[in-house]
């Protein structure tokens, strides 16, 4: 998913006070210094819903904003921070407008560009449940932590540098913080490790970071899957639902083509009963996937080719025969469904596939046909897509939409999450 076209921010600060701002999600054209576009989100499908968590609702109004004078820092470990004017959007408690926080500074990670939130190959959930542990990537694929706190204006302050990397150098694919425990972050990564292995990595600190990890599963054990080869060409997001239960991604294993759009595996691990299952989006009966099948249920243990190689489900062909390859995946959190994006019909670009975990269950979403796009954010049943506009619906009725806003004139291109967790990602969503 392309970052150079646009960068897609959530101005606000997360404090937990009932009366503080509203939220916002503002759409901007990257190396654009604005305006950028504000668009209120506050809405469930049954109708506005406000709260928990702790916030009050956002209107559906729109508005521009201007960004501020960008703050610099005279040194690493110290803030810069500025306000936009009171007028942009401005919390109601301090009369103040949107804080600008910078993260870094130039002499940091060799001057390689920094990215706060992660885009495509990246994660859903880039702060912990407490918001003092973050996370961000840079160019070279690097996954990194710092930790933060809040001004009495809610303005975030830098408690660390960008310096600490996760264990092997680490990657932007396949990351999440816990939507449980505070401090806890999962990762897969095709660059280190056992390439196929889903970490723990548990963090602790404030100006310097201790990373602690752990082991948990290795995708190389789901059905379906050769189960030895031990190098792939990358992977998706690290879906996690909201009990910190399923663990869902896709992996790129060869002989198919290095990078996105070339995967063809879908996971999901239960760690309550450490079983996986499969989807497989290719065309069966070949190298990569010997069997006559392509949906595997729950398996235990090594249940890889060269393990028990229990047999498939089904041969699901809802989609175009041909097969296939995984552009991205994002999780429903409910731990009951994923959207995968990919040209599942007709070779259409755009479409959403949503796969439920461990069943011979898929439907796909159309572009053409039902108001689809690739591109969108999942909450706990419902999830938003932006496409002509941006809509919002029911993950078990995909041909029925509300239209939540129209699309700024200059367009946006969004790629991200929900960040609350359980059912108030639907009554009253953040969206990055």
């Amino acid at each position: 998913m392309m970052k150079s076209l646009v960068l897609i921010v959530a101005l606000t600060c997360v404090l937990p006070t009932a009366s503080m701002a509203q939220r916002y999600t503002v759409y901007g054209k990257a190396g654009v210094s604005g305006p950028y576009t504000r668009i209120g989100l506050g809405q469930g499908l049954s109708g506005p819903v406000c709260g928990p968590p702790n916030f009050n609702c956002s209107s559906q109004s729109s508005a521009v904003a201007s960004v501020p004078t960008l703050p610099t820092m005279a040194a690493i470990n110290s803030t810069g921070y500025a306000y936009s004017s009171p007028t942009d959007f401005f919390y109601p408690s301090s009369g103040k407008g949107n804080c600008y926080t910078a993260l870094s500074d130039s002499t940091q990670r060799g001057g390689v560009s920094l990215h706060a939130s992660l885009s495509g190959g990246g994660g859903n959930l880039t702060s912990d449940i407490n918001g003092l542990y973050r996370a961000g990537t840079d160019e070279n694929g690097s996954l990194f932590y710092y930790h933060v706190h809040y001004d009495v204006n809610g303005c975030m302050q830098m408690d660390s540098d960008m310096s600490k990397t996760s264990p092997s150098g680490g990657t932007g694919a396949g990351f999440s913080f816990s939507r449980v425990t505070a401090g806890r972050v999962y990762k897969v990564s095709p660059k280190d490790g056992t390439h196929t292995g889903l970490y723990q990595e548990d963090l602790s600190g404030t100006s310097t970071i201790t990373v602690t990890r752990t082991l948990l599963f290795d995708y190389n054990n789901c059905p379906g899957v050769d189960g030895t080869l031990t190098t792939q060409g990358g992977n998706g997001n690290l879906n996690v639902d909201y009990l910190d239960r399923f663990y869902s991604t896709s992996l790129n294993f060869p002989p198919a083509t290095n990078g996105q759009d070339g995967a063809h595996w879908v996971f999901v691990w239960d760690r309550t009963t450490n079983s996986c299952a499969t989807y497989y989006t290719g065309v069966v009966q070949n190298t990569e996937n010997p069997a006559n099948g392509n949906i595997w249920t729950w398996c235990t243990g090594n249940c890889s080719q060269h393990g028990s190689n229990p047999a498939p489900l089904a041969l699901n062909t809802q989609c175009d025969p041909l097969g296939y390859g995984v552009h991205n995946t994002i999780g429903i959190t409910n731990g009951l469904y994923m959207n995968i994006s990919g040209k599942c019909i007709n070779g259409a670009a755009g479409q959403t596939t949503v796969w439920r975990y461990g069943q011979n269950e898929l439907r796909s979403c159309h572009t053409a046909l039902n108001n689809c796009g690739g591109h969108g954010a999942n909450g706990f049943s419902t999830f938003w897509q932006v496409n002509n506009n941006i809509s919002h619906r029911s993950v078990t009725d995909l041909t029925t939409w509300n239209v939540i806003h129209a699309l700024p004139p200059n367009g946006i291109d969004q790629h991200g999450g929900t960040q609350w967790i359980g059912a108030a990602n639907d009554t009253n969503p953040w969206l990055t």
